[in-house]
């Protein structure tokens, strides 16, 4: 007996495609970026901070040389892991820049294919600690707020995951971040199955059997992400273990910022040209400020008003953009975004 697999991507899509479905060839959802953060949780406390230099036997007087000392050791630990790939690194002197650009031009300037690609050093903002005076209280004081240090970003053609990257914050509380870009993972997924599909940047233009993608995108959430994580950062920072030790603690991974995406491939440009204008004006005009909180997760009362407590601003923006017109409504860090990128559609949204 033959069966077919069936996928709902929720009610809007499915909707959307009983109305336009005949030019349509398929749909796929699932992650989009990712943005995963390995802290030490217990340092982001000023109050265990002391702790760990008392067990680590540092005067607040020393800390700035102690903690020069580990962002030395860090960097030559950095260079020399990037070394030992035979892979250059490269100082950034602008935050505008974009890494994963440059890394791309360099994979394929040297056809790396797996692993490391590169190295780049950039002085980025971070969360770290500073070693104040107190005048009024005459002794010194240990204070988190918002600074600057040097960034060591590892970018990799990772076998499982595409191209991402890997950064290491090279400063107290040496905070880890890793971007990676759930399509490169599909992709990397679907070499491995063996299954046809035509990609052009992140965005997918034809898949050949989008049942199997779906099952492979939606696997994605049941990945043991961390021990490949885990995995990943050992040569990027192997003074983690001697980071630790003096309180016993061990990197935490979370998650900081999710994208969920899904994407609907016309059998045409045209066909998605005729009708995106159509969808554009509904997103402006009946898409208010009730339905993108709604929307959201936020509470909304029965009668359709905004909550009274809530203190934010809801913004619409609508952009003519490389990849496509994008419509896009965002609230308190979190969006809902529309565009037609390389004549397909796509919607996207935190997860």
């Amino acid at each position: 007996m033959n069966t077919k697999t069936s996928y709902h991507h929720g009610r809007g899509v499915e909707q959307f495609l009983a109305k336009h479905g005949a030019n349509v060839t398929g749909v796929i959802s699932g992650f989009d970026r990712l943005r995963l953060r390995a802290s030490l949780r217990w340092l982001y406390q000023p109050s265990f901070m002391k702790r760990y230099l008392c067990e680590a036997r540092v005067l607040l007087k020393d800390f700035g040389s102690y903690a020069t000392g580990l962002s030395n050791r860090i960097r030559a630990a950095a260079h020399a892991f990037a070394a030992h790939e035979h892979r250059p690194v490269r100082y950034l002197h602008s935050t505008a820049l974009s890494k994963e650009e440059l890394a791309r031009t360099l994979a394929e300037h040297d056809g790396v294919d797996e692993g490391l690609i590169g190295l780049f050093d950039i002085v980025e903002p971070c969360l770290t600690y500073f070693v104040r005076g107190d005048r009024a209280a005459h002794r010194l004081r240990l204070e988190l707020r918002p600074g600057k240090c040097l960034q060591h970003s590892f970018c990799f053609q990772h076998a499982e995951f595409g191209l991402m990257h890997l950064r290491l914050q090279s400063w107290f509380p040496f905070q880890v971040t890793v971007c990676l870009n759930g399509r490169l993972w599909l992709a990397r997924q679907m070499d491995h199955a063996g299954l046809g599909y035509v990609q052009r940047d992140h965005a997918f233009i034809a898949i050949e059997d989008f049942a199997r993608a779906q099952w492979l995108a939606d696997a994605q959430a049941r990945a043991p992400l961390v021990r490949a994580l885990e995995k990943l950062l050992a040569p990027c920072h192997p003074l983690a273990g001697e980071l630790c030790r003096p309180l016993g603690l061990s990197y935490y991974w979370s998650v900081d910022q999710s994208e969920y995406a899904t994407d609907i491939m016309f059998k045409s440009p045209a066909a998605l040209a005729a009708i995106y204008p159509q969808l554009v004006q509904h997103g402006i005009q009946h898409c208010g400020s009730t339905e993108v909180l709604r929307f959201l997760g936020r509470v909304v009362p029965a009668p359709g008003h905004v909550h009274r407590r809530y203190k934010g601003e809801v913004e619409t923006s609508l952009q003519h953009r490389p990849e496509g017109v994008r419509l896009k409504h965002y609230a308190s860090g979190n969006s809902i975004k529309l565009y037609d990128k390389h004549g397909q559609g796509r919607a996207s949204r935190p997860r």
